[in-house]
């Protein structure tokens, strides 16, 4: 449901960004005064502008939206380790509980696992 809300939206962006170039190219629309860029001089339209505003917005977002999955990612890997440690440590517990039962004459905590020397 969300992924056609978001797909309904980029469309209408998409739209709204195609007619706002295509209504702002002509001479009547060329920008008084060139401007600069990283020591770039451009002269242009308002439409080649907004063109060029929306191909650098579009590659941030693309950008932050491989950061944000990198960072998910690491993020699940961290999680599935934790719940191993945790299921693990809960198998040993339960194991050295399990032998201290068997082993009679043995106090559970603070027992040493070493073989005793046999006589």
């Amino acid at each position: 449901m969300i992924a056609l809300v978001g797909l309904i939206v980029l469309i209408a962006a998409v739209v709204a960004g195609v007619a706002a170039v295509t209504g702002n190219i002509g001479q009547s629309h060329l920008l008084a005064t060139d401007f600069t860029i990283f020591n770039q001089h451009y002269t242009g339209s308002a439409g080649a502008v907004f063109a060029a505003g929306i191909v650098v917005g579009a590659v941030g977002a693309v950008g932050l939206a491989l950061l944000l999955a990198g960072s998910l990612t690491t993020t699940r890997r961290h999680w599935a380790t934790r719940r191993e440690l945790r299921r693990s440590r809960r198998e040993v517990t339960a194991t050295r509980r399990d032998l201290d039962r068997a082993t009679p004459g043995k106090s559970g905590t603070g027992t040493s696992r070493r073989a005793q020397p046999q006589p």
